[in-house]
């Protein structure tokens, strides 16, 4: 009887000790946004982001006062954290084998032509916050003012434009900040380098005249691959607003900054281009995309572009503004 009792317990704990079969997450249909959830009742597949619930701590990037030492911590643990996020998710998608790829700028990841299958499993995972459809972003376009004939003509003989004197920038010239030692960007449509009220101030201008484009121009499209051009003129105007300085002493804000730019907004890409160019303004690369510097880093980036109605951009600029903040830069 000792035997039986024994080896029924035995018998019992081995049942016990067996492996449990493993179950798969329950999908969270709860994660897809509904715009992008709409898309997948009338297309069988679509382009989506999958967004993460944690990214890389940047808090003490402020505490670093050497500007290459705290471009580069900011620039490796964006590094790490995508590589952790991508490892969340990328089994499901090699298996699924589409397309995709990791911007580090925003922690998120961008999937081609996914179905409404992939995204769910890809959903199931806890490390992922959110997938959504693509957002689009577009150039804002600038304001004509509406002056009086006879004002207009005043202004028009004036050196200083209306808009510099109602920020005060001939107060702070004569305080001597006129942006010597900054260098600034624009993540617009391109500048038009060799424009004569911009070249000087390019930062790949060299003394004797001749231009490098390394870590001072990147392009997102092949019609300005090359070398700074601005196939909207947008960029350009943008551009000159901040530092330019023609023949006739008209000037922008800061005429003795340098400059440097890409094309990134907006081209038909969208917010790919964006996310490609918000993350070389941390680390500007030479002109084939290699060998990232965050100590050639801008100070100052303009923005003048925003989102359209149906989609939310907010949380992907956030991320960029966050990141470029934790290194040192101001954006506007």
């Amino acid at each position: 009887m000792r035997l039986t009792a024994l080896a029924a317990t035995m018998a019992a704990a081995l049942v016990i000790l067996q492996p449990l079969p493993a179950y798969a997450a329950e999908p969270d249909p709860g994660k897809i946004a509904p715009a992008l959830a709409d898309r997948f009742r009338t297309q069988p597949s679509a382009d989506f982001w999958i967004t993460f619930q944690t990214g890389a701590d940047l808090t003490p990037a402020r505490k670093i006062t050497d500007w290459s030492a705290r471009g580069r911590f900011v620039h490796d643990a964006l590094t790490a954290a995508a590589k952790t996020s991508l490892a969340a998710v990328s089994p499901e998608l090699d298996r699924a084998g589409v397309k995709y790829t990791s911007y580090p700028i925003a922690n998120a990841v961008l999937v081609k032509g996914g179905t409404e299958k992939l995204a769910l499993d890809v959903a199931s995972r806890s490390q992922v916050a959110e997938i959504h459809a693509t957002p689009q972003a577009a150039l804002v376009e600038p304001v004509d003012e509406k002056i009086a004939d006879s004002t207009r003509a005043a202004k028009a003989a004036d050196a200083v434009t209306w808009g510099l004197e109602a920020i005060h920038a001939p107060q702070a010239w004569a305080m001597g900040a006129t942006g010597a030692g900054i260098t600034v960007s624009n993540l617009d449509s391109g500048v038009q380098f060799d424009h004569p009220a911009l070249v000087r101030q390019y930062r790949g201008t060299k003394a004797d005249g001749t231009v490098d484009h390394n870590y001072n121009w990147m392009a997102t499209r092949g019609s300005c691959a090359t070398a700074p051009c601005d196939d909207d003129g947008h960029g350009t105007h943008t551009m000159g607003t901040m530092v330019g300085a023609d023949v006739a002493d008209h000037v922008g804000v800061a005429p003795d900054a340098r400059w440097i730019a890409t094309d990134g907004c907006c081209s038909d890409s969208g917010v790919e281009s964006l996310l490609r160019s918000g993350w070389w303004l941390l680390a500007p690369t030479d002109v084939q995309g290699n060998n990232p510097d965050p100590a050639k880093r801008p100070h100052v980036i303009n923005n003048s572009w925003g989102q359209n109605a149906e989609h939310n951009f907010n949380d992907f600029f956030r991320a960029i503004d966050e990141a470029w903040t934790a290194a040192g830069i101001f954006s506007t």
